[in-house]
């Protein structure tokens, strides 16, 4: 059931903050990221983690987006 909350939930800060200094390193190849797995893991959950944390740093402006039909119209707004 998505939403549900698991039985066991690791800690990602330690992932999600060294995530969030290697997109801060234009060297990095962090700068280009696929995440996945299987369904349910965690993916949305990190990556809105990742977008909270970013979005409290002055330096970074974060989009979120949704592929469909409105994807340039979201760009462009």
């Amino acid at each position: 059931m998505f939403g549900k909350v698991p039985e066991i939930f690791l800690d990602r800060g330690q992932l999600e903050r060294q995530f969030i200094t290697e997109l801060g390193n234009p060297s990095s190849p962090y700068q280009t990221s696929i995440v996945y797995g299987m369904r349910g893991v965690g993916k949305t959950t990190f990556l809105t983690d990742i977008s909270h944390r970013l979005t409290k740093k002055k330096d970074w402006i974060v989009a979120d987006l949704a592929v469909g039909n409105n994807l340039m119209r979201m760009l462009i707004d």
